[in-house]
């Protein structure tokens, strides 16, 4: 991802992609942080199950979600 990856988005891009860093409580860019706040120990890294993962992919909000998705 470009450094300058929040700067070259469209107005509407850029509302969702603030709304994402906020649910996920961020209140900067991921790939703005400085390398040593990042964990490369797996035994710290917080549990990740089957389940959280198919939720996020189905049920996360998105440009395309359940409800703007022409269901014919």
């Amino acid at each position: 991802m470009s450094y300058n990856y929040m700067e070259s988005l469209s107005d509407d891009a850029l509302t969702r992609y603030k709304n994402k860093l906020e649910v996920v409580g961020l209140s900067q860019r991921p790939y703005k942080l400085p390398a040593d706040v990042w964990l490369n120990d797996m035994k710290q890294w917080p549990e990740v199950t089957f389940h959280d993962l198919y939720l996020y992919l189905t049920s996360f909000p998105g440009v395309p979600t359940h409800a703007n998705v022409d269901a014919s």
